[in-house]
């Protein structure tokens, strides 16, 4: 799999999507696009590529910041949200990794 630029399709209980990441100049951009249905989300855990070395994360949906918890491990980060997010079809879940 090529890890620097990614593409997938998830599947839940009540939606699917698309999952995206891009690696690019130490910097990971990842995406959660859900294109049908709804989704719940209290947490997100994302492998961190090799070539990234993570010192903060940013998550957005449809731009908008939201309040996070991050902790931060040498292969993993894991995004805690202050308030369950709950997606619906259309919405886009960014997190910028650097």
């Amino acid at each position: 799999m090529q890890q620097n630029d990614f593409r997938a399709a998830f599947t839940t209980a009540e939606g699917w999507g698309r999952f995206v990441q891009n690696v690019q100049g130490g910097r990971q951009e990842n995406a959660v696009e859900l294109r049908y249905g709804k989704q719940t989300l209290k947490e997100l855990t994302l492998d961190t590529a090799p070539d990234v070395k993570i010192t903060k994360a940013e998550a957005t949906i449809d731009g908008r910041r939201l309040e996070t918890k991050v902790r931060l491990q040498p292969q993993q980060t894991n995004i805690f949200f202050s308030k369950e997010l709950d997606l619906s079809a259309g919405q886009i879940l960014k997190v910028k990794l650097s």
